[in-house]
């Protein structure tokens, strides 16, 4: 007679199907970049950046407007194009659209319109303007970033959209 194997149980059904799930998860995201990740976009009316990442770990991530600079002369334009300090900021509105990709379609996760976005932080080389900022888990995404109008001056600043763990303070 042969020994009985144990039932399969409700925790042990759990723990196989996340484990499934992960696996699942990992083949689906190899290949797919991972963020931070950067993509140049040009600040005209009806340009845009868009792409697709997976996320590998539960976090807060940011999207956002990059202002790269070489000296202070380019920090300085960008900085006042882009709303820092008291200046209001060259006009411009970039919609953000943001979905999470699942084995039967997408699912809508962000939509909204960002007028005149301002500056959130800056560092040695680059402004930021955060666009907006969600919690996301592992799984696959897509972002599209669209420039709906802008001032012509912001043709003069090079820009950037990015994606990454969402800053939080020192």
């Amino acid at each position: 007679m042969k020994p009985m194997r144990p039932a399969l149980t409700m925790g042990r059904a759990a723990r196989v199907m996340a484990i499934a799930g992960l696996v699942a998860i990992g083949a689906c995201t190899s290949g797919t970049p991972v963020p931070p990740l950067e993509q140049p976009i040009e600040l005209k009316p009806g340009h845009r950046a868009h792409g697709r990442f997976a996320v590998r770990e539960q976090d807060i991530y940011s999207i956002e407007l990059l202002y790269p600079f070489d000296g202070q002369a380019q920090r300085s334009r960008a900085w006042t194009l882009a709303g820092g300090g008291k200046s209001p900021g060259a006009e411009a509105t970039v919609r953000v659209t943001i979905n999470e990709i699942r084995e039967n379609g997408s699912r809508l996760l962000r939509h909204r319109d960002v007028p005149r976005p301002v500056l959130t932080s800056w560092g040695a080389r680059a402004l930021h303007a955060e666009l907006t900022r969600l919690p996301l888990s592992p799984g696959l995404y897509t972002y599209d970033i669209r420039v709906l109008d802008a001032s012509p001056q912001l043709r003069e600043i090079p820009a950037r959209v990015i994606v990454r763990e969402a800053y939080r303070g020192k």
